[in-house]
């Protein structure tokens, strides 16, 4: 049986804060009918900039970005991850209106010139090589709340991956990684106990734990201590960069003789 990985991509494939700090603040720019467009981090104001990489670990999805340049444009500064949760249902309607504005500024971005913005994202190392190794031996899958199909394939290709788009779930196919799993269970004739799946947000790790994934969390990418120590807790694996290809390997041969 050819077995089901999914891997989340911004936090697990790559580090994307540069290009999400660019993007986001052009649609925060766009939100408020300025017509100022900004290609490189530098544009931004170092203090802003700083804030932003401070919270930018708590955002799961695109419209998330907006409670954090709105909290700092307002001059309400968040205090802690509870006020972060809070802001962002209270945000809800303007959150809608932003994340369209943050895919089209995104969007322009990748159109002016392709290769710089694939450039803004920064590859973890070895994770292309221990990709292509998983892809030749199982069914692979890209699920992400944060990044649109088109991107996520446009950064796979360089990279030097030519991955299925098909085998994209993106929030335009599925409203969160739960139901995009739940599709590709259907899709595959598999139940979501026999996906294993790789993530670096604890949210989104705790909600797929409990549907019954076998999930590992990334223990790089954006997170904090005290989530790693809750994931810990869970029993939950957590991999580092020199050994999350090998766990996977591992995985895919004990549940071959399953």
């Amino acid at each position: 049986m050819n077995k089901i990985i999914g891997f989340d991509f911004d936090g697990v494939i790559c580090d994307s804060t540069e290009e999400c700090l660019i993007t986001g603040y052009n649609a925060w720019l766009k939100f408020q009918n300025k017509s100022q467009f900004i290609t490189a981090s530098k544009q931004v104001s170092e203090d802003l900039a700083k804030y932003f990489r401070a919270w930018r670990g708590l955002v799961r999805t695109a419209d998330q970005y907006f409670v954090v340049f709105n909290s700092y444009g307002k001059n309400q500064k968040l205090k802690n991850e509870q006020d972060f949760e809070q802001r962002c249902i209270q945000k809800k309607s303007l959150q809608n209106k932003y994340q369209k504005l943050f895919f089209a500024a995104r969007e322009e971005l990748r159109n002016k010139d392709i290769e710089y913005w694939s450039n803004l994202h920064y590859p973890y190392q070895g994770i292309a090589d221990g990709l292509q190794r998983i892809i030749k031996i199982a069914n692979v899958f890209m699920v992400t709340s944060g990044k649109d199909k088109p991107s996520v394939k446009i950064f796979l290709r360089h990279l030097g991956i030519d991955f299925p788009e098909e085998k994209i779930y993106d929030k335009q196919i599925a409203a969160n990684k739960r139901t995009a799993l739940e599709k590709i269970a259907q899709q595959t004739g598999q139940k979501l106990k026999d996906i294993i799946f790789l993530d670096d947000n604890i949210n989104h790790i705790f909600n797929l734990k409990q549907a019954g994934c076998q999930i590992s969390m990334a223990g790089w990418g954006y997170h904090t201590d005290e989530h790693l120590t809750k994931v810990a807790a869970r029993g939950i694996p957590i991999l580092d960069l020199d050994n999350w290809s090998d766990y996977f390997m591992a995985k895919l041969n004990r549940n071959q003789h399953d």
